[in-house]
Formats: C-alpha cells, sequence, structure tokens
C-alpha cells in the first residue's frame, strides 16, 4: 500500500521531463476549438507507456490552452519547497492499495457511424492511413471499445432500417445496407487488423422499423407495438448473426 500527502503529490512536477513521441500540430478553429492535424504526411504519434519504477509516473495532458495529449514523466518526490503539513492531522492524503479494486474499466473509444465511415473514406488513402492509426494502433490512443449503430442513426445521411416497407412478420426482406458494407464493415476490419488489443463492439439500435412502432416513423415520440416484442429481439439477434458471416 502507498501513502502519501497532497503537498508530495503537488510537488511532484517539479521533477518531470516533458516531451511527446511526435508532437500535436494544432490547427485553431477560434472560440477555444483547437485540433491536432492529422493528414497524409503527418499525424502525432503517441507511444505506449512501458514498464517504470514504483517511484515514478506517467501523465499525458490535454488543456483548453491547446495541450493535446502532452506526455509529462515524473518522479515522486517531495523537493519543492513548498511548506509540509505542520501535523498528520492538517494533511489531505491519498491512500492506493492495488489489493482492493472495484468496477472494471472495459476500455475507451468511439463509434463506427455512417459519417464517421463518409467522413473517413472521403480522404486520401495515406491519410486514412495515418487517422486510423492514431485511433486503433500502438502509435496512438489505442481504441479497443466502440459503439456499432444496429440500421441508420442521427448521424447518417437518411433514416432506414434493415427491414423497412410493409409489416414484414417473417422478415423476409431482412439485409445490411449499403452503408454497413461500405462503411461500417470494412472500418471495423480495419481497426481489429490494426489494433494489437481486441476491440469490443456494442451495438447499439436508434430505432426499429417504423412498421414495428405506434407512430410508423423513424423519429418523434412513440412506442414498440407489443405485438413486436419478440419480433424485435429476433431484429436484433439478426443483425448480429449477419455481422458475424462478415
Amino acid at each position: 500500500m502507498l501513502k502519501f500527502t497532497l503537498l508530495v503529490l503537488l510537488c511532484l512536477l517539479t521533477s518531470c521531463i516533458e516531451g511527446v513521441s511526435r508532437p500535436c500540430v494544432l490547427k485553431d478553429y477560434g472560440q477555444g476549438h483547437r485540433v491536432c492535424v492529422c493528414n497524409a504526411t503527418y499525424c502525432d504519434i503517441i507511444y505506449r507507456v512501458q514498464t517504470i519504477n514504483k517511484d515514478e509516473f506517467v501523465s499525458f495532458i490535454s488543456s483548453k490552452d491547446g495541450l493535446r495529449f502532452n506526455r509529462v514523466n515524473g518522479k515522486l518526490s517531495n523537493n519543492s519547497g513548498l511548506p509540509q503539513a505542520s501535523s498528520p492531522q492538517t494533511a489531505v492524503s491519498f491512500t492506493i492499495n492495488p489489493g482492493k479494486k472495484y468496477q472494471k474499466i472495459m476500455g475507451f473509444g468511439g463509434a463506427f457511424t455512417d459519417s464517421a465511415g463518409i467522413n473517413i473514406k472521403s480522404l486520401s488513402k495515406l491519410a486514412q492511413e495515418n487517422l486510423m492509426r492514431s485511433y486503433f494502433s500502438e502509435h496512438g490512443i489505442e481504441y479497443n471499445l466502440c459503439r456499432l449503430p444496429i440500421s441508420g442513426t442521427d448521424f447518417s445521411t437518411h433514416p432506414y432500417s434493415y427491414d423497412d416497407g410493409t409489416p414484414d412478420p417473417q422478415l423476409s426482406r431482412f439485409a445490411l445496407a449499403q452503408e454497413d458494407l461500405e462503411y461500417k464493415i470494412p472500418l471495423i476490419q480495419w481497426a481489429k487488423n490494426m489494433s494489437e488489443k481486441e476491440i469490443h463492439l456494442v451495438a447499439a439500435s436508434w430505432s426499429p422499423p417504423p412498421w414495428m412502432k405506434t407512430n410508423n416513423d423513424y423519429s418523434g415520440f412513440a412506442f414498440l407495438k407489443e405485438e413486436y416484442y419478440d419480433l424485435y429481439a429476433k431484429y436484433l439477434l439478426r443483425s448480429l448473426d449477419e455481422y458475424k458471416k462478415r
């Protein structure tokens, strides 16, 4: 168990060495909106943190002032010159107990939406490669948990489901959309091939087919019709099965 006071923690930066693997080239869009440029010839790189000693730390800082994943290496020390707590009663302490664990973080990531696919595919091949590496490779932030929309969403160019039209209790018309075949599936496969880690997908439906809903529309206030509860479950499972085939 490690125990140290807040004053010591605040002093850690005094022995830090700042640096980045390949720095972010900032582009300012105004009103505090700054992004790192990633194109066909350049993209910032963040190398994976290797094993460090127990008296060292590594942090990554992004700020409104323009820092983007700025790496800071440091040592746990108490050489800041700041006044120390006069007694244990006045000190604020952090206690880190590696033997006691709470909830587990599955991962971090984004979403394979239609709009993401359209924008990525609009780039040159080299720019696509650099962008995907910055998200999924060991030289990037290594996304490993991503949302997969089931059919269309509010990030699509048009509303759609996998069984549009009149009521279809047998799901005889069920089929993946062109957006799945052109954008979502190729990008997922690309990310999986690029990543050294397993990528987990969370599939989420934005809307059932309109004929299953009380308002017969993709959006707006509505409920799933009771007679389609079981069928909608089959619809969702069919979506996963079709993706599994790819």
